[in-house]
């Protein structure tokens, strides 16, 4: 307990030292101009060499007491897209063909797919991922084909703000981190290293998800993602009227009908050794009500 009291008041220190150290710097003096007898004994100014003004380095600008103090560089913008597009072509086949050379030009490439068939339709979904400098030129070359657009949509995030505050709370855990290692050069004995080494390892988790977190998110803004879902409509498919006529209705009746019946007759098919059991203990049911009677008879 001593030995953590005494990284904590270590810490705290370090801490004020720097607060301390910046609160100086912050504060800026002047000096009177000096003053110089001359041969008729009056005061005059002394004449001093003027440096130069410095110029602010990169990043840096000068505050009102000469001082010079850090300003943020400017930091990119981390914007996830993403777009959603339907497209209704003659041959889903042949337009999956005609994307290929398309994905070649601007770098894109197909990360899943899905196939799925109706009766009155044939639809394929692919996700593709594109880099995010050429996500608007693709997007307007797949809608400049032959396909017939039915749904379009884009939506963007913009991550900036959780990248930066990712990637500062990462940098504060690593000189954290570098304090606690100099502590466990310092540990007295077994039980003081066990203690700050699981502080250590504990401080490497949070530093390893946060650059997970930092890698996910560059990742994420480097390439976008565009839904591309195609339609092929069945050749020669009829779609109804959604209130059928009553002619319509008897007819669809009539089949349904047939299809029950059609499902009976096979299910009494399947279960013939069932039906076999049943007529056999019927038999056997009537035979033994026939002796009876006849005992009865003969009584």
């Amino acid at each position: 307990m001593k030995f953590f009291a005494t990284i904590c008041v270590a810490l705290f220190l370090s801490t004020g030292c720097n607060h301390q150290d910046n609160k100086s710097e912050s504060t800026g003096t002047t000096t009177a101009p000096m003053l110089a007898l001359d041969s008729t004994g009056t005061a005059a100014e002394a004449d001093q060499e003027q440096a130069p003004p410095q110029q602010p380095t990169p990043g840096t600008t000068t505050n009102a007491t000469g001082g010079e103090k850090e300003v943020p560089l400017p930091v990119e913008r981390k914007i996830i897209k993403t777009a959603n597009l339907t497209l209704e072509v003659k041959r889903i086949v042949d337009f999956q063909r005609s994307l290929t050379p398309k994905f070649k030009k601007y770098g894109a490439y197909t990360s899943s797919e899905e196939n799925s068939f109706a009766d009155d339709r044939s639809e394929i979904l692919l996700t593709i991922k594109v880099p995010v400098q050429s996500f608007e030129m693709l997007m307007n070359d797949l809608n400049s084909g032959d396909g017939k657009i039915t749904e379009r949509s884009v939506h963007s995030e913009d991550v900036t703000a959780q990248f930066v505050d990712t990637k500062t709370r990462l940098e504060t855990r690593k000189k954290l981190r570098l304090k606690y290692l100099e502590f466990l050069q310092q540990a007295k004995n077994m039980t003081e290293a066990l203690q700050v080494q699981a502080e250590i390892n504990t401080i490497q988790e949070e530093i390893e998800a946060a650059e997970g977190k930092i890698q996910f998110l560059s990742a994420q803004a480097a390439y976008s993602t565009i839904n591309l879902r195609l339609v092929e409509p069945t050749p020669g498919y009829v779609y109804r009227d959604k209130s059928p006529s009553f002619f319509v209705s008897l007819l669809d009746a009539f089949i349904n009908g047939g299809l029950f019946l059609k499902t009976i007759v096979i299910g009494l098919i399947s279960i013939w050794p069932l039906l076999i059991i049943l007529l056999l203990l019927y038999v056997f049911v009537q035979r033994r009500r026939k002796a009876s009677r006849s005992i009865k008879n003969s009584a």
